[in-house]
């Protein structure tokens, strides 16, 4: 920052100018008429050294308290950048592993076997699942619409690999779709509710119901549970995802699971507008 921007000037003028006008007249007056005749001009004569020693040691109180400060806020400011990048990492880890990449190679065999057309559609829509987790790992922001059509891709695979072994209703009737979101802000949750409600001999139900307007998000996921879900991934994922979210969207959001009837129903509430700038040093 430089030494004549505003923000150093002020802090260092105005409390030099109060103590020129607060000093001098009660010098005078203490001083007394007989010891200076001549008034104002001749007390000035003999205390102005003194005022601009004040005015030095006040501007650059001010100036080394403008500057700490500043300095105080951009080390907050990569603190913050870091850990979220960490979190971003750890989401990354946790949805592209290496089980999803050969599920969805040994899917494209066994489809090409059956039908070719659907395993055209199927590696076209994995390749655009990779594609979008490789451009939005280096972007901020994205717009609504690109993560949903990665939700739609991923929910189409889904149905591609369980077939009539699972039942999902997507309803996102209300779709802000060129609203600036962080990358990954609403799959990993569906995605999660997928993956949980499977299990052995289960026929699984997702309910997905979103609503995007340009002030707020409102989604809830609810999906059956099977007879013995594993907790562990899923733990790991909400801890992730609230801190995404303490970080990004500070005291305005809402994330809560509850349990009830074999069934478990996530909701997730976001205030908008996203501001990218906090994000930035």
């Amino acid at each position: 920052m430089s030494l004549l921007s505003p923000a150093v000037i002020f802090p260092a003028v105005i409390p030099a100018c109060l103590a020129v006008v607060i000093f001098l007249p009660g010098r005078v007056v203490l001083s007394g008429v007989d010891r200076f005749p001549r008034g104002t001009g001749e007390a000035w004569e003999g205390t102005w050294p003194l005022v601009l020693l004040v005015i030095c040691i006040l501007g650059c109180v001010f100036v080394g308290v403008s500057l700490f400060l500043r300095q105080q806020r951009r080390l907050a400011a990569c603190r913050r950048e870091l850990e979220v990048s960490r979190l971003d990492v750890a989401l990354a880890k946790i949805q592209v592993t290496p089980h999803f990449l050969l599920n969805g190679l040994n899917n494209i065999a066994a489809a090409i076997q059956v039908d070719k057309e659907v395993a055209l559609d199927y590696a076209h829509k994995l390749s655009e699942m990779l594609r979008f987790h490789h451009v939005a790992a280096a972007k901020e922001a994205i717009t609504a619409g690109e993560e949903l059509a990665y939700i739609d891709n991923y929910l189409a695979l889904q149905k591609y690999r369980l077939g009539d072994r699972i039942t999902v209703r997507f309803n996102k009737a209300e779709a802000a779709t060129d609203v600036a979101i962080p990358p990954l802000l609403l799959c990993p949750l569906i995605e999660s509710a997928v993956e949980c409600s499977q299990g052995p001999g289960e026929r699984p139900e997702v309910g997905i119901d979103l609503a995007i307007a340009s002030d707020r998000i409102r989604m809830q996921v609810a999906h059956t549970l099977p007879g013995h879900a594993v907790e562990t991934e899923k733990q790991e994922l909400f801890g992730i995802l609230r801190g995404r979210l303490q970080l990004l969207f500070p005291g305005k959001h809402l994330l809560r699971a509850e349990r009830a009837g074999g069934r478990e129903v996530t909701l997730l509430e976001i205030d908008l507008p996203y501001a990218r700038s906090q994000r930035s040093v």
